[in-house]
């Protein structure tokens, strides 16, 4: 919501310009790599050891990035590498075996490119010359079309050799136990799993078994397979036969197919195949599609990824009752959206429940308070922020039948106007909006403060310019992102107003964009943004609804372009959104609805083309499964649209 503000005169408006000029980012900005980042510990050996048997190599590491290589050394050769825990390897170490001193080396490398390491001391003693040398199967082999697997070693002379298959590296968890007298070896059948391998004998001089070191094989079916069509794709109708065709993983010689229901995971459709499969008449819905193979042996591959099919498309019109407002929209994690509806003149809030497909499921009515932004919680429950019957500051919680929970006045709520609610990472609830001590003059101030999820005050501040408002607050790192609007006295340009402040409410960054200065009416004003990485996106109009446009800045201070949407009066873009594809999804109206969908760059991917004349856009949400819903409604009354489009911008 947005609120006409006063803000800085000419002098301010150039100093500004000179500030973003100097805080503009460095093209090439330095990479740095974070080794603290990571912590690498070698387990066993311990340093200085002397090692007399086949050596087993086990690291500990820790990360806060995820890791996507382990390397082994020794005097700076590579013994071998790991990309998963456990980070162990049983490499052969007989041409070190001197009796002298070598640098054992772990490092670590994470998925941003930092490397970590740690270095030990070992002496490996002549005696390890008496190793097996392991074959077959290879380190880290997997034998995807049998459930038995061919061993194979070299040692001079011949022996009575001991044959080790285990769950695990240390051999505590032991398969399979057998004596040969063969340079080779058949496994019983094995289950689906990884396995560890090792070959020993008994020295004519010594009466204890020589080990060799071990390896690690797998028992896997075919690969998955990976969908050839529809992969990424919303089918539009299901009322003719559609195909699905995946790829044929080399040994799969069978397929078993699953359709389930998107929200519940009910199992739709489940069978057997060998080949692809025709299905016909799906209801509207959405759905979730999956396939896997399996080999001779009758061993499974893992499920292919999931594709989900979007049939749950639709255009419709829901009624509210009459004298109501409709507000906004969101969706529910187990399938379904909320609407919400007020009315100034009873004081009231409606709030109706749909379905997937925006049938209405119940409703219900919150008397003493007018709901203008709402929010799901993390314990699933929706938090609203308004005013009551007075025209005060108020917030209230109610669960997923609408039952209030509870109730929230801010202190001195007669000088307190709320926008917006955001719900943090740790449940708690970020308020946002402007205090004005006494309603006559324009000195508005950022008012913003936390609840904890019983409603309990955490704090309240002010922050800013006294000329602002702010309208939407977020976490970034362990500070707070807050957008804002400010307004020019002389000039009436409404200027894009970003700052983070600490959790000390310390004003970390003040960034001013002061887009267009004209006379007053037509002055930019914002109606909604969004934070996407770390470039902020703001839309709405000039002055008194001139045209729609859309600007885009950063965190740093830098502002990268403006674009204007449309040029039509009256016209005003109203909500922005990020797409699941990385892009932006801009609403409004233009005396009829419009739906623009633009890259990160400003340029137009798709308009969404339409017929709904005096309509207007009051929500935008994407959808779990990768649609968009455009919430409307109408100056000739007739109730709210509800309608859902694909990524492509098409609806039913």
């Amino acid at each position: 919501m947005t609120l006409s503000l006063q803000s800085k005169n000419i002098i301010l408006y150039l100093s500004f310009i000179l500030l973003l000029w100097a805080c503009k980012e460095s093209i090439n900005e330095p990479i740095y790599v974070r080794p603290d980042l990571i912590q690498v510990t070698i387990v066993s050996p311990a340093d200085s050891s002397l090692i007399l048997e086949p050596l087993v190599i086990t690291a500990e590491v820790k990360s806060v990035n995820p890791i996507s290589q382990v390397n082994f050394f020794i005097d700076n050769n590579l013994l071998g590498a790991v990309n998963e825990s456990p980070y162990s390897i049983a490499p052969d170490i007989t041409p070190w075996a001197d009796n002298k001193e070598h640098i054992l080396k772990c490092s670590a490398e994470d998925n941003q490119h930092n490397v970590n390491s740690e270095e030990i001391t070992i002496t490996i003693s002549e005696q390890v010359k008496n190793n097996i040398t392991l074959l077959e199967p290879a380190q880290n082999d997997t034998i995807r079309n049998a459930d038995k697997v061919n061993l194979k070693w070299h040692h001079d002379p011949v022996k009575k050799f001991k044959v080790l298959i285990s769950r695990n590296v240390s051999f505590n968890d032991i398969v399979q136990s057998d004596s040969t007298n063969q340079k080779s070896f058949i496994s019983n059948q094995l289950e689906k799993g990884s396995y560890y391998w090792r070959i020993g004998y008994y020295s004519e001089e010594l009466s204890n078994i020589l080990w060799s070191g071990s390896r690690r094989f797998t028992i896997d079916g075919p690969r998955a397979p990976t969908f050839i069509s529809h992969q990424g794709e919303e089918i539009r109708k299901f009322n003719i036969a559609n195909t699905f065709i995946w790829n044929k993983p080399e040994f799969a010689v069978q397929y078993q197919f699953q359709i389930t229901d998107y929200y519940t995971d009910e199992i739709i459709y489940d069978d057997i195949l060998s080949d692809t499969l025709i299905i016909k008449n799906l209801e509207l819905y959405v759905y979730k599609v999956k396939v896997k193979a399996m080999n001779s042996v009758n061993i499974w591959s893992e499920w292919s990824s999931e594709v989900i099919l979007s049939n749950g498309l639709f255009s419709k019109q829901v009624n509210i009752p009459s004298g109501l407002h409709v507000g906004g929209c969101l969706e529910l994690p187990d399938s379904g959206f909320v609407i919400s509806a007020w009315s100034d003149i009873s004081g009231i809030t409606s709030l109706m429940k749909l379905n997937s497909i925006a049938d209405e499921v119940f409703s219900n009515t919150i008397s003493d308070f007018v709901v203008y932004e709402f929010a799901l919680t993390t314990d699933q429950y929706l938090i609203m922020v308004g005013v009551n019957s007075n025209h005060r500051a108020k917030v209230v919680k109610v669960d997923q039948s609408f039952n209030t929970i509870w109730e929230y006045e801010p202190v001195n709520n007669d000088k307190i106007y709320l926008t917006n609610v955001t719900v943090t990472q740790s449940g708690e609830y970020l308020l946002i909006g402007l205090y004005n001590e006494d309603y006559v003059t324009s000195y508005n101030q950022i008012y913003y403060s936390a609840l904890s999820s019983s409603g309990t005050p955490l704090f309240e501040r002010l922050v800013g310019d006294p000329r602002s408002v702010g309208y939407h607050i977020e976490e970034f790192n362990n500070d707070y992102l807050i957008m804002a609007t400010q307004t020019d006295t002389i000039f009436g340009s409404e200027a894009i107003y970003n700052l983070i402040v600490d959790r000390d409410n310390m004003i970390l960054s003040d960034y001013i964009y002061l887009e267009f200065t004209g006379f007053p009416g037509q002055n930019y004003q914002i109606r909604d943004g969004v934070r996407i990485g770390n470039d902020i996106y703001c839309v709405g109009n000039f002055g008194t609804r001139y045209g729609s446009f859309v600007h885009k800045s950063d965190i740093f201070g830098t502002e990268h372009w403006k674009v204007n949407l449309t040029n039509a009066v009256p016209s005003s873009a109203e909500k922005c959104i990020p797409t699941i594809d990385g892009n932006l999804l801009i609403g409004g109206d233009a005396e009829n609805l419009f739906l623009f969908k633009i890259d990160p760059n400003g340029n137009l991917i798709w308009s969404f083309d339409n017929n709904y004349e005096y309509t207007y856009c009051r929500n935008l949400l994407s959808t779990l499964d990768g649609g968009n819903v455009i919430l409307t409604s109408s100056s000739l009354g007739g109730g709210v649209y509800i309608i859902k489009l694909n990524r492509d911008g098409v609806t039913y």
